[in-house]
């Protein structure tokens, strides 16, 4: 799995986390309240590409470290993400 793939699940995971009152995406009053990631007639995987599509170079390279600095912009706050699944795709582990 590349990176760019990984990044499509985390971000993925913080939009179908919304359901569960998690404060991102905002789609009453943030920046994404008219974009396809706050459409929830849509299937998570699709709003999550979305997502990743508003970013740019510069911002997805920042947030591919563990601790991310957000996208301000997008309403996106700085999170961390470590998990074991890193260890694997950023050494040569076979991990599946």
């Amino acid at each position: 799995m590349n990176r760019l793939s990984c990044f499509v699940l985390i971000a993925w995971a913080s939009v179908s986390h919304a359901q569960f009152n998690y404060s991102f995406p905002d789609c009453i009053g943030g920046p994404l309240k008219a974009t396809t990631i706050c459409d929830v007639s849509m299937d998570a995987l699709v709003r999550a590409r979305a997502l990743v599509q508003m970013f740019t170079n510069e911002e997805l390279i920042q947030n591919t470290d563990n601790v991310s600095p957000g996208v301000p912009r997008l309403g996106i706050p700085p999170y961390q993400w470590w998990s074991e699944a890193l260890v694997c795709s950023s050494t040569a582990l076979d991990c599946s």
